[in-house]
C-alpha cells in the first residue's frame, strides 16, 4: 500500500476531527473552562463566561486564581454528569462568581412524596415525582432531606435523615429503612 495515501488519510482525519490523535479518548475542554484557565494564566482580574447554555461533562474548575471575578450573568451551565460538582474552587483566594445559573441534566438527585410508613417509623416508602430520574443505583443514596409539602423549604425541626438502607421497590417507588434505635 502507498504510504503517502495513509499519511494523507491520517491528516484528513486529524483536520476533520480537530483533535490531536492523543486527545481522542479525553473529553474536550469546554470554552468556559478555557476562558477561566486563560484568565488565571494571564493574571486577569475578570473573565466573562459565554452567553447562553453551556453543556459540560465535568464542572468548571478554578485553581490557583487570585483576585478573579467570574461573570456568569449570561450563562447557564448545564452539567451532564450527575456525580460532578458544577463549580470547584481550590488553592485560590478572592474569587467571586457572579450571576452564574447552574443546572444538571440529568438531575443529581430525585424527589418524591412519602406514601407509606411503618408504625414504629423503621421505614418509609416514597413515590418519585414526575420529571425526576428513576431509582437506579446512583440514586439510592443514604442521606435524605425532608421538605414541606406545600413550599420549597426544608421541614422545620427535622434533621437530615441517614437511612440504614435505601431500596428500589420499582423504578418509581422506594423504601428508606432505618435502624430501630434511631427511628
Amino acid at each position: 500500500m502507498d504510504i503517502s495515501r495513509n499519511i494523507g488519510l491520517a491528516v484528513l482525519l486529524l483536520l476533520v476531527t480537530g483533535l490531536p490523535a492523543t486527545a481522542v479518548d479525553r473529553p474536550p475542554t469546554s470554552t468556559a473552562q478555557r476562558l477561566i484557565d486563560d484568565a488565571i494564566a494571564q493574571k486577569k482580574t475578570q473573565v466573562a463566561l459565554p452567553a447562553g447554555v453551556v453543556r459540560v461533562g465535568k464542572g468548571l474548575r478554578v485553581t490557583k486564581a487570585d483576585g478573579l471575578l467570574i461573570d456568569g450573568s449570561r450563562t447557564t451551565l448545564v452539567v451532564t454528569t450527575p456525580s460532578e460538582m458544577a463549580l470547584h474552587v481550590s488553592r485560590s483566594r478572592e474569587v467571586m462568581v457572579y450571576g452564574l445559573t447552574i443546572d444538571y441534566d440529568p438531575l443529581p438527585f430525585t424527589q418524591g412524596t412519602i406514601v407509606a410508613k411503618a408504625d414504629d417509623r423503621s421505614w418509609f416508602e416514597f413515590e418519585v415525582h414526575a420529571g425526576y430520574p428513576d431509582l437506579t443505583d446512583d440514586y439510592l443514596v443514604r442521606h435524605v432531606h425532608l421538605f414541606e409539602a406545600d413550599k420549597a423549604a426544608w421541614k422545620r425541626d427535622v434533621p437530615d435523615l441517614y437511612p440504614r438502607k435505601t431500596l428500589a421497590l420499582s423504578e418509581r417507588r422506594g423504601r428508606l429503612e432505618f435502624s430501630r434505635d434511631t427511628a
